[in-house]
């Protein structure tokens, strides 16, 4: 079998069975175990950045359906380590909170919290990214 072939197939079957994997970390990893040890022929080592689209064309498949309002529930088997805080409501606007208990934590010790807001790099139908950033000195 060929390394392409068996590559393509580790990278969907992690892509299937851990979400949570970095996809380009993976692919690394990946490479560099199939052709440690290896002198390429032109062409012969696939593209880094096509195996990265296989593996999110496959999590594709199992992901939630975006939703194109905001009447939905988050499933939470794609979140990891309970990141999903709360959904909050004032009136008609609804709030999604993620966090880790340990940011969570830094930010209960923060002397000063810097808060920024964003609405390019959202999609419909949410209107705006808000995050709160905190500085953390110590170990």
């Amino acid at each position: 079998m060929g390394q392409k072939v068996e590559i393509s197939r580790d990278l969907k079957r992690v892509a299937l069975s851990d979400v949570h994997e970095p996809t380009d970390s993976y692919v690394e990893g990946q490479l560099k175990k199939h052709f440690k040890d290896h002198v390429f022929q032109n062409g012969e080592i696939p593209k880094p950045a096509s195996l990265a689209r296989k593996m999110d064309r496959a999590r594709q498949q199992v992901r939630p359906k975006e939703s194109e309002n905001l009447d939905f529930e988050v499933d939470t088997n794609f979140l990891k380590d309970k990141f999903l805080v709360g959904d909050v409501w004032v009136d008609d606007n609804g709030h999604i909170m993620f966090a880790t208990n340990q940011q969570l934590q830094l930010h209960q010790n923060a002397r000063k919290w810097y808060l920024d807001g964003t609405f390019r790099v959202v999609k419909k139908p949410f209107k705006q990214l808000w995050s709160i950033h905190a500085i953390h000195t110590g170990g």
